[in-house]
């Protein structure tokens, strides 16, 4: 949580494996250019369980900003079939996905068919400019006045208080 990265090669943020995972306040920019034509996803999540972890693996994803991803912003599989009940994917905002071009919208959040999971309050869209960012240019993704995500996301208090910045989140 409370990373950002800029132009990360393969996939930004990798999360497998087993257990509750959380990723969380992250910003990405220009994620999964690995040099290959397609690209690599910003943020990827498979299960990839260990015979010492028997815990199905379950994702929070809350309050991230990804931008101009290679391929999918966020993508989630179920390649060994251990992905548990109860993902959440809340108040993302996720602009110029690379396989939307593709895929469509499914390209901004790709979620394996069969995975439970709930998906609210996310924000996408194509234009960087119409997100109301301070200095996009300069990779200043913090929100301005007059920004479309304002206000628009679900209260997250009882997993953390505090956004990207430790400010303070409006409750």
């Amino acid at each position: 949580h409370n990373s950002k990265v800029i132009r990360g090669l393969g996939s930004t943020i990798h999360g497998c494996g087993g257990g509750l995972c959380y990723a969380y306040n992250n910003i990405v920019s220009e994620g999964g250019f690995d040099g290959t034509a397609e690209g690599q996803d910003a943020v990827f999540v498979d299960d990839r369980p260990t015979k010492y972890n028997n815990k199905p693996l379950q994702v929070y994803i809350f309050n991230n900003t990804v931008v101009n991803s290679a391929r999918d912003a966020i993508r989630i599989l179920n390649s060994k079939g251990t992905i548990g009940s109860g993902n959440l994917l809340y108040n993302n905002l996720v602009i110029n996905a690379g396989s939307v071009a593709k895929y469509g919208d499914r390209g901004y959040i790709n979620i394996e068919a069969g995975i439970d999971y709930t998906s609210e309050d996310n924000i996408t869209g194509a234009n960087i400019n119409g997100f109301g960012f301070v200095n996009p240019g300069a990779k200043d993704f913090h929100i301005g006045a007059g920004s479309p995500a304002i206000d628009k996301g679900r209260d997250l208090s009882a997993y953390f208080t505090t956004d990207y910045d430790s400010d303070p989140r409006p409750m």
